[in-house]
């Protein structure tokens, strides 16, 4: 089926608005991040290397939420949208569910492509190198899980108002599933920003936020941002 050029429209407004909030967030996060005080004094760059990947579908929330939430739009397609539908054809949010299914999947490789082989002492999986990725590719693969977590979510968003359309679904469990929707969009965006925070600082043996108080001669007090030692081999870098 071909899309008119309504249909176009939301297509497009759907898939790049959601990557710019996320590309926004992610640039803001990490300019947040390479400008505070200890991580410039330990010499902390795009281009530094963090640890290994490691991946565990029941650690990554946002990995996990995307994928299982890309299986129920699909799920969906197959028989409970109206038909026709009046934002976008059926098959598009097919489409939709898997391009953004696919986006959170691929974000490991995305990591893994920016790797470096790295000998180190043997740790506990007795092996003496590791394959590090860096700050950059942490960054992108963490775009790429938001903007797929942030895609499926309004997908689903828009699947709600085509079961309203259809007489599928009233009013107000529409109002409370899209206001549960925002919530789950706020909570992310703050997961997301303390995550990407803390792991780069704990790959680099940083505390969270930790100060000090040092009495000076007139009374003043200094703040000391704390570094811990960095410890080898890196902890494994997990995703959102």
């Amino acid at each position: 089926m071909t899309l008119s050029s309504a249909q176009q429209w939301d297509l497009t407004a759907l898939t790049m608005f959601s990557l710019a909030a996320c590309a926004l967030f992610v640039v803001v996060r990490a300019i947040r991040t390479l400008t505070r005080t200890d991580v410039k004094d330990a010499q902390i760059k795009l281009r530094s290397q963090l640890g290994q990947i490691g991946w565990d579908f029941t650690q990554n929330f946002a990995t996990s939420t995307g994928v299982i939430g890309s299986v129920l739009t699909l799920i969906l397609t197959t028989g409970a949208l109206p038909t026709p539908t009046h934002i976008l054809p059926n098959g598009t949010y097919a489409g939709l569910a898997v391009f953004f299914g696919t986006l959170v999947i691929i974000a490991p490789m995305l990591y893994n492509g920016t790797a470096t082989r790295v000998n180190v002492a043997a740790n506990e999986q007795d092996t003496g190198c590791e394959y590090r990725g860096r700050v950059w590719g942490f960054l992108l693969a963490a775009l790429a899980t938001e903007w797929g977590l942030l895609g499926s979510i309004s997908t689903g968003f828009l699947i709600l108002l085509e079961l309203y359309d259809g007489g599928s679904l009233p009013v107000l469990p529409l109002a409370l599933l899209s206001a549960v929707l925002g919530i789950a969009v706020l909570a992310f965006a703050r997961y997301s920003w303390l995550k990407i925070d803390g792991t780069i600082r704990d790959q680099f043996g940083l505390s969270a936020t930790q100060a000090q108080q040092k009495q000076q001669g007139t009374g003043a007090a200094k703040l000391e941002l704390v570094r811990a030692a960095p410890q080898e081999p890196k902890p494994r870098v997990t995703l959102l």
